[in-house]
């Protein structure tokens, strides 16, 4: 019903579910899927408008209806530019984010922002960020997801305040958003020099972070190298001292598969801290293309206050336990899984074993393609394209963990299944020809991730696998002129079988798995 598009059957849909109910499995899949869809009419953006304003029982529901406004109006303003529908949504969602006074009503009206990708909202989420703690980096975000052009010289300054933290005490995480949206949109020799001599006196992870983020950006840009070798010419820039940092975290983006049109990536950005405890990571798979870029998905892991738990006698107590995973699905970031909050609920999970068996985190059906277009040939001719791609995904994830033994074992489990329907279809008085290809693949990709923290440093390897798949293909012919007896119909089934394998991650975790999997 949501991929239909139209505003009868979001107005049916909408009127047979329970948005004022605490059961919100049904209502939040179908925003889920109305989230991606390609061609929004302003009337469903109204519809989720007034459900906005009327609120709903469910905290976690109100939240999603947020996002999915968002990404909305980000789809509609692509289309239409600042249109009526645009600046309403937009003034409603800054006119809330004011009113809020606690935190996560905050971090619901900024996510939402974020998934608008505004350049209008900069603004607003510049402010935010004197706020610090989740609030600053939630903003920095939002502003990491904005336009290149939109990030304009004046938010140059309040980034480097964060980064060298001139004015307030910054969150590690809201450091290094700042520092890769400067490396992101303002590269230059003197911002580089700045940057990595603020290394001698900062955090070992961020600055380890940061010179990881440098080489990445180097690999892929030209320019971007070219202003990285000028900076690292300087002998008090490009020296042992600074350049040797011994953290464990770690930014890259390896080729996935490749052709003469477009290369598919994944990239791996975690961040550590004290004696490799993961704080946050972010795995991500995108497709690039010669005059753009698709994020496909990112599953990212954050966690808090775990020192303590693995025996960190250095950790900040005063931050409360917590862990849960973020999802972004074609570049729409949906609603946070959290997956405990302080430390009774976590212990509660330890002794019960809640999490050995796998428990699924998200499934949802998302609409990658809705194109048609119409070509008038030089022949005279009327050539008619279409194309309809669905993908469905489900993501389970199980861990166990042994206090006795101080160790953890963790495996999320991502499945999709895509299918992908095209057609080329001439039709005229004299003759009906079309040209169809069907394709479709189920496809699967799991992270293994060992803990011990028996012992300082804490060990870590993290496994990247992909089971072999099978691509399904069918081309099929169809020919006939009317009012003949001519027919002609060809069909043509190919398989592609992909054989599974691992992929490679940082150096350091390659040493740490051949070390912790070794056979004893």
């Amino acid at each position: 019903m949501a991929a239909s598009q139209t505003p009868a059957a979001v107005t049916a849909i909408i009127s047979v579910l329970n948005f004022d109910s605490d059961v919100i499995d049904l209502p939040e899949r179908f925003l889920y899927a109305l989230s991606t869809v390609p061609y929004p009419d302003k009337t469903i953006i109204r519809k989720i408008v007034e459900l906005v304003k009327q609120g709903t029982k469910s905290e976690k529901l109100f939240e999603t209806l947020l996002l999915t406004l968002g990404s909305l109006t980000k789809t509609h303003y692509l289309q239409n530019k600042l249109n009526d529908e645009v600046k309403l949504v937009l003034s409603l969602l800054e006119t809330k984010l004011s009113d809020c006074k606690a935190d996560v009503c905050k971090l619901w009206y900024i996510r939402a922002l974020r998934n608008t990708a505004a350049p209008s909202s900069l603004s607003t989420l510049t402010n935010h960020i004197s706020f610090g703690g989740k609030v600053a980096s939630e903003a920095l975000r939002a502003i990491k997801a904005l336009p290149t052009e939109a990030v304009t010289d004046d938010v140059k300054a309040v980034l480097l305040q964060v980064y060298l933290e001139r004015k307030i005490k910054h969150d590690s995480s809201a450091r290094i958003l700042a520092a890769e949206i400067l490396l992101d949109n303002f590269a230059s020799v003197s911002l580089l020099e700045t940057l990595l001599l603020s290394m001698t006196n900062s955090s070992v992870e961020v600055n380890t972070y940061v010179i990881q983020k440098i080489k990445e950006n180097a690999l892929t840009d030209n320019a971007f190298r070219t202003i990285v070798r000028n900076a690292l010419s300087m002998l008090h820039v490009g020296n042992y001292n600074v350049l040797a940092q011994g953290g464990s975290s770690t930014a890259f983006t390896h080729l996935l598969a490749g052709d003469d049109y477009l290369n598919a990536t994944y990239g791996l950005h975690m961040e550590m801290i004290g004696d490799g405890i993961l704080k946050r990571s972010d795995f991500d798979i995108g497709m690039a293309f010669s005059d753009g870029s698709l994020n496909l998905f990112t599953v990212g892991l954050f966690a808090g206050g775990l020192g303590s738990f693995a025996g960190d006698n250095n950790a900040n107590d005063d931050e409360e336990m917590t862990a849960g995973i973020e999802i972004s699905v074609l570049g729409v970031g949906l609603r946070p899984y959290t997956l405990f909050t302080g430390q009774g609920e976590l212990m509660g999970h330890v002794w019960s074993g809640t999490g050995s068996e796998p428990t699924p985190i998200f499934q949802g059906n998302f609409l990658l393609h809705d194109h048609r277009q119409t070509v008038y040939l030089q022949n005279g001719l009327v050539l008619q394209l279409s194309v309809l791609g669905c993908l469905s995904f489900d993501m389970t994830g199980s861990i166990q963990t042994s206090l006795w033994n101080r160790n953890a074992h963790t495996v999320i489990n991502n499945k999709a299944a895509v299918v992908i329907q095209s057609m080329a279809r001439i039709e005229s008085t004299f003759v009906n020809s079309h040209i169809g290809v069907n394709a479709g693949t189920e496809a699967a990709l799991n992270f293994v991730t060992d803990l011990e923290f028996a012992e300082s440093p804490f060990k870590m390897c993290t496994q990247m696998q992909q089971p072999s798949l099978t691509i399904r293909r069918v081309v099929s012919k169809v020919e006939n002129i009317p009012g003949s007896k001519h027919k002609l119909r060809r069909t043509k089934r190919l398989l592609e079988t992909v054989p599974g394998k691992s992929f490679a991650l940082h150096k350091k975790n390659s040493d740490l798995c051949s070390v912790m999997l070794r056979p004893h």
